[in-house]
């Protein structure tokens, strides 16, 4: 869409068409507000706190909105949707083992992707962590598979139609795809002898 001369107005920014008030989480309104230090006791509030970050312009809801905080945000927007497929190796054949399709508000959608990925990549056995609690082992490390998940949603092209993200999960590999694409520094980085950058992940 373009707005006046030369300025093209981004995907996420632009008014949800149908997005309407009850069809939004309020228990995630509720997080986001918390995490503003602030609270929510009416509509206006409500309201005025999306305005504040941006996700609501001239009394209407943003495409951002829509997949941040609504219910099921593939009913309007199907890209946004996540499909994680499990698969079966049973002696020289692979089966379909499990099929999900969510649809989730971003938060909820990255919190389940990562909850139905460990228990499809549990192992026998157990490790104690720094503190002397036991837990679960695991194929791939957990905080790899957050940050994967967190940069697949954070980096996919929203505007494509077509796109979404899809994972596949099978005995001894995981594959997270999005329609995204990498930066440019990063392509060209990938293209050549020496890789000039590094991935970061914090702990959660």
């Amino acid at each position: 869409n373009q707005v006046g001369i030369g300025k093209i107005e981004r995907w996420e920014r632009n008014h949800s068409i149908d997005l309407t008030l009850n069809e939004l989480d309020v228990e995630e309104i509720r997080k986001t507000a918390e995490f503003c230090g602030e609270s929510i006791n009416s509509e206006i509030e409500l309201l005025s706190l999306l305005k504040s970050i941006d996700l609501s312009k001239n009394g209407k809801f943003t495409n951002a909105t829509d997949v941040c905080l609504s219910k099921r945000p593939s009913e309007r927007v199907p890209q946004v949707n996540v499909r994680i497929v499990s698969f079966k190796k049973e002696k020289s054949e692979t089966f379909y083992n499990d099929i999900h399709n969510l649809s989730l508000p971003i938060c909820k959608l990255i919190d389940e992707c990562e909850k139905i990925i460990l228990n499809h990549i549990k192992i026998p056995g157990y490790v104690f962590d720094e503190g002397g609690n036991r837990q679960n082992n695991y194929l791939f490390p957990r905080r790899a598979i957050h940050e994967a998940l967190v940069n697949a949603v954070a980096h996919r092209d929203y505007s494509n139609y077509k796109g979404g993200i899809l994972i596949n999960i099978a005995d001894d590999y995981l594959k997270i795809w999005n329609s995204g694409s990498l930066p440019v520094e990063v392509a060209i980085s990938l293209k050549s002898d020496k890789v000039s950058y590094v991935s970061i992940f914090n702990k959660y």
